[in-house]
């Protein structure tokens, strides 16, 4: 099962879905998994904390293997019920709560922290001198994404930052916080949701904004950049997976041709490339099981797995936790960032889709130059 919101409000992925299900159907044509057909199923739990613990629940009373690439604001109502009845939440691309980010039964493949401070490094590697941080005002959430913003520049030996902007989740008019942040700055690190970039680019574009914009793949996306593009042209965008023209994404490209999604869905995102990712992991490990496999045979050898899907780090080891940030985060295995740059309103990949470890920037610090990102496009 693939748990995602693809009817919500704050923070829709419907290309999550589509993506689980075209995979479904891809991996079935091609002989399916060891040559047993896999069954996929997908619950929308549409931004709602009790739609996504009944998802878990089904989940559990469909005895899926596991659930797999799910995205949710609301894993502290599914992690409980995945955990009660020992079945992995495997390959997500970013822990939102704690339970996510320390339980056993999750598997993160995405590198959701690291991408924070990788937006920092980037900018500090661009030459930005005043560096403003403008987000939504989520909380206990925002301070640790400033915390690591924070330590990427210092990581770097850059400037602090020059301002931290916080934007009322459910604002529609962002020009009071667009004033306050193109004064006297030259750069911008933005990790705003898809759903308020609209707001926040127009008053940008309204005040006359010509700062570089340092964004988070899956929010700052082509659906953006072409509604903006003068605003978005030159913006980086920090990445936990290959940009989708990528020879790793070879297989998503062709099921997007053979099965023409809506055009609406963003596939060239976090979620899309994260769901295929998960998928591709999740196929692997199936593979590598001897004997009877079950939700109990799945997670044991998930608990031990090592990426083999080349549109992510390499290496992952879902065996190693983390316990760097004081051993609160041990499922942030992945830490390891890809960037992009937009360009006449579509995503590029910088210095062929290379990854760069953010650990010590994480850390706040000194970067190796093996993790230092060049400057430029």
């Amino acid at each position: 099962m693939t748990i995602a919101s693809g009817t919500g409000q704050l923070d829709p992925h419907p290309e999550i879905l589509k993506t689980a299900e075209m995979y479904g159907d891809w991996i079935n044509e091609h002989g399916g998994i060891g040559g047993r057909p896999l069954e996929v199923i997908t619950c929308d739990e549409a931004d709602d904390a009790n739609k996504a613990a009944a998802c878990a629940r089904k989940a559990v009373d469909e005895g899926v293997v596991a659930t797999v690439g799910s995205y949710t604001l609301n894993g502290e109502s599914v992690v409980p019920v995945l955990e009660q009845a020992n079945t992995s939440e495997f390959g997500i691309c970013c822990a939102i709560v704690a339970s996510e980010l320390d339980s056993p039964v999750v598997q993160q493949l995405g590198a959701g922290l690291a991408m924070q401070s990788g937006m920092a490094v980037k900018a500090a590697a661009d030459g930005c001198k005043n560096t403003v941080w403008i987000g939504s005002d989520a909380g206990a959430t925002t301070d640790l994404q400033v915390s690591l913003a924070k330590s990427g520049l210092k990581s770097m030996g850059a400037a602090p930052l020059k301002d931290v902007i916080r934007i009322p989740l459910k604002a529609q008019d962002y020009s009071a916080q667009v004033t306050q942040a193109l004064k006297g700055s030259d750069c911008l690190i933005s990790p705003i949701p898809e759903a308020s970039l609209a707001p926040f680019l127009s008053a940008f574009a309204s005040q006359g904004g010509d700062q570089r914009i340092y964004g988070l793949q899956g929010l700052l996306n082509e659906n953006v950049a072409k509604q903006f593009p003068e605003q978005t042209d030159g913006a980086v965008v920090t990445g936990m997976y290959q940009d989708l023209s990528s020879p790793a994404y070879a297989d998503l490209r062709e099921a997007i041709k053979q099965y023409k999604p809506s055009s609406d869905l963003a596939f060239n995102s976090i979620g899309a490339l994260g769901a295929w990712a998960a998928y591709a992991e999740f196929t692997s490990v199936v593979e590598g099981i001897q004997g009877p496999l079950n939700h109990d045979t799945f997670l044991a050898a998930a608990q031990k797995h090592v990426s083999t899907f080349p549109g992510v780090a390499p290496g992952i080891d879902f065996a190693q936790s983390y316990d760097g940030l004081g051993g609160a985060f041990k499922n942030q295995v992945n830490r390891s960032i890809t960037y992009s740059v937009i360009k006449d309103g579509k995503i590029t990949p910088f210095a062929d889709g290379a990854f760069y470890d953010m650990t010590a920037s994480m850390a706040g610090t000194p970067i190796p130059a093996s993790s230092t990102p060049p400057a430029g496009d």
